[in-house]
């Protein structure tokens, strides 16, 4: 019987959330940016552990001096949580902080005048082209013909200004039905704009209010194992094979409190929907260990653990036509992972005993696979340790191990309103364990 953490086993705390919360109020400042967003400020707080433990059950058979077999099962209990929070969220302009849903208001307001002021405009051309007789007559004619009538050409020279200040090159040659039509035209597009940001204020007002998350994932699944053991060369050579089947699970969410991180049209989309079953397999694992007595006190010995993560599932989401989508892991993974060790330990004493060792992990996912939340990437592991022989039946183990992994890096676009900017995000983690055991023997 064993039992003993088989996934996950750890927690991390961002005390001021993830890059992943604050790309889209990045991305809504370069939108507005025109119209004096200079920046946002918001509160987030992001917390997740995971946590999967293995119950496993074997029995062990010794055919001969040389040869053993092993048949066993694991039960697998998985457990994830998550809790955070945004909170706060403000646009930042020369005038002050607003929510985005007030700012956007208060744009399409002006939008909305500047429309009303623009049909204006357009409406005292036409007056004044009836009034001259012609509409084809241009501004500085127009300017010339009312040399009599200064209030009416003061007028024209201020609607003349207004087409400069739309962007019309040389306005004083263009005609009054030009003008009529342009100052019409911005007026369009200005009640466009003001309609389009309105249409969005509503949506703005729910993903920017403030949420909070408080998530439990839990699932269960069985993992078969079988194993072969080899003794040669009068117990100096020892060769392990062992094959863990792939561990089929789902985790069920059980949602206090959640996000929402979209629409599907009007219905709003949350990020762990109560009772959703996320894929959450473990994958089958092919392993070999080899140790060999080199010496009365000298052993050395390495192993290799190959995974077969490609034909299994994870639960990873990708952004597929505007909606977050499971997708299969070898969408999303290039090479099966893979763990080469080499360890040599020595007899310093009759109770004392050190070891060493190094570790490589090799990852291969594509940059899809990398996230904020979620990515993989190889790493180096150095170990130290050693055991005290207390009594004939009481050891004492020390263990320790660092782990440097190897940076890992996506480029992306990452902006929707500038699409042909692509970003650089980066990845890494140094991990340091320490460990400490005991071993008991019953029997002499």
């Amino acid at each position: 019987f064993g039992f003993n953490p088989i996934g996950g086993g750890g927690s991390a705390e961002f005390k001021n959330g993830l890059p992943s919360f604050e790309l889209p109020l990045a991305d809504m400042v370069k939108t507005f940016q025109s119209a004096g967003a200079t920046g946002y400020s918001l509160n987030a707080y992001f917390k997740g552990s995971s946590i999967y433990f293995g119950y496993q059950f074997g029995v062990a058979y010794k055919i001969n001096d040389n040869i053993s077999v092993y048949g066993g099962v694991r039960y697998v209990a998985a457990k994830n949580m998550y809790e955070g929070h945004l909170k706060d969220i403000n646009l930042v302009t020369a005038t002050g902080s607003y929510a985005p849903s007030v700012f956007m208001t208060n744009l399409a307001a002006t939008l909305n005048a500047g429309a009303t002021t623009l049909n204006g405009y357009a409406t005292n051309v036409g007056n004044i082209a009836t009034a001259l007789g012609s509409s084809e007559i241009t501004f500085d004619q127009a300017i010339a013909q009312t040399a009599g009538n200064p209030t009416l050409q003061g007028q024209i020279t201020a609607i003349r200004n207004g087409l400069t200040s739309l962007g019309l090159q040389n306005a004083g040659s263009a005609t009054l039905a030009l003008g009529q039509a342009s100052f019409a035209g911005a007026a369009t597009g200005y009640a466009n704009s003001a309609n389009q940001i309105t249409s969005q204020v509503p949506g703005a007002a729910v993903l920017t209010a403030d949420q909070e998350a408080d998530v439990e994932q839990t699932g269960s699944g069985i993992c078969p194992i079988v194993g072969v053991n080899l003794s040669l060369m009068e117990s100096k050579l020892n060769v392990g094979l062992k094959y863990e089947f792939a561990t089929k699970m789902e985790v069920t969410n059980k949602t206090s409190k959640d996000v929402i991180s979209g629409f599907n049209g009007t219905t709003p989309v949350t990020m762990f929907p109560d009772g959703a079953k996320i894929p959450a397999d473990m994958p089958a694992l092919l392993s070999v260990g080899v140790s060999y007595k080199m010496l009365d006190k000298l052993s050395v010995s390495s192993s290799l653990y190959y995974y077969f993560d490609k034909s299994v599932e994870y639960g990873k989401k990708l952004l597929k036509d505007g909606q977050l989508e499971y997708v299969k892991n070898d969408e999303v993974i290039d090479g099966n992972f893979i763990d080469w060790a080499l360890g040599a330990e020595y007899q310093l004493t009759s109770k004392l005993l050190v070891s060493t060792g190094y570790m490589f992990g090799k990852q291969d996912v594509k940059q899809t696979f990398q996230s904020d939340m979620n990515y993989s990437i190889s790493s180096h592991t150095y170990c130290l340790g050693g055991k005290y022989s207390i009594s004939p039946k009481f050891d004492v183990n020390l263990g320790l191990s660092w782990s440097k992994y190897e940076k890992g890096k996506k480029h992306a676009a990452f902006s929707k309103a500038n699409p042909n900017e692509i970003a650089l995000e980066t990845y890494m983690k140094d991990t340091f364990i320490v460990g400490v055991g005991v071993d008991i023997r019953l029997s002499k």
